[in-house]
């Protein structure tokens, strides 16, 4: 875990770390890799055992940096600039005030200060400095318009994310709330429906008997007659409507309102 601040900015973009992480047999990271030009986590199937040391760290002119562990501590050393500004501005001596002029700019630790004298002997100039975020770059610019001289520092990298704060307590119960207004009337109903009685016109055979079955509004009656007994059969005997005449047909002339017989079912003994 590297100190707030101590190394500045670094010059990343989202696009230049992977999303990927570790999960699957291999559930633990143990280092970063560089592959296809994005910083990656690597996974190892191999549990790391977890254990914390203290680092100091430390900037070189030099291009190559390096890392070492003295068996109490890592020491760490980045080539300068490497990961961004590393210089801060001391908020207590950041500009000149009333008749004060700049004499001189100081930079000790990496803390840059201005210098301030009431000597009219000194060069009229004055000078700011202004923070800016840490993945800017640092600028120094000048306008002759009152001699002014404007410094642009990034400030430290931001700290981690601090934990979330316990719940807080539980608000008191409020009020009852006033009784509602009656609701309106509902719609009248609907008038009420007539049953109707109906008759199978198929009659069953069997045992003798009616019965009775309700569908929707409908009562439906079914009669069973008696089988034929044994040694008998039904034959349709046609009655002359004048006459009275029976004769045994097929089919008698019993439809229609003109029809000159009745059509009658008979069961007759059969001859041995």
């Amino acid at each position: 875990v590297i100190p707030s601040g101590i190394l500045g900015g670094a010059n990343l973009s989202s696009s230049d770390v992977s999303a990927s992480t570790c999960s699957g047999s291999t559930p633990d990271a143990y280092g970063l890799e560089v592959v296809s030009n994005q910083i990656k986590i690597r996974c190892t199937a191999n549990p790391i055992p977890s254990y914390t040391k203290s680092a100091s760290f430390a900037t070189t002119s030099s291009s190559t940096g390096s890392f070492a562990y003295d068996g109490t501590k890592f020491n760490v050393v980045i080539p300068s600039g490497i990961l961004g500004s590393t210089i801060t501005l001391d908020p207590a001596n950041d500009s000149c005030t009333g008749t004060d002029k700049v004499s001189s700019l100081t930079l000790v630790n990496n803390v840059l200060k201005v210098v301030c004298t009431t000597d009219d002997s000194t060069a009229n100039f004055t000078v700011t400095a202004t923070p800016v975020s840490y993945t800017a770059t640092p600028v120094v610019s000048y306008t002759s318009r009152g001699n002014l001289w404007t410094f642009k520092i990034p400030g430290g990298a931001p700290g981690p994310t601090g934990s979330t704060g316990p719940a807080g307590p539980s608000g008191a119960p409020g009020a009852d709330g006033k009784d509602g207004t009656n609701g309106t009337n509902g719609t009248n109903g609907l008038n009420g429906v007539t049953q109707t009685i109906s008759v199978n016109p198929t009659i069953g055979t069997g045992t003798a008997g009616v019965s009775v079955a309700k569908t929707n509004n409908d009562y439906k009656f079914t009669f069973t007659l008696p089988s034929i007994p044994s040694g008998y059969e039904i034959v349709t005997a046609c009655v002359n409507k004048n006459t009275g005449a029976i004769l045994l047909k097929s089919s008698c002339d019993s439809i229609g309102s003109k029809a000159s017989e009745y059509k009658w079912a008979m069961l007759v003994d059969k001859l041995p």
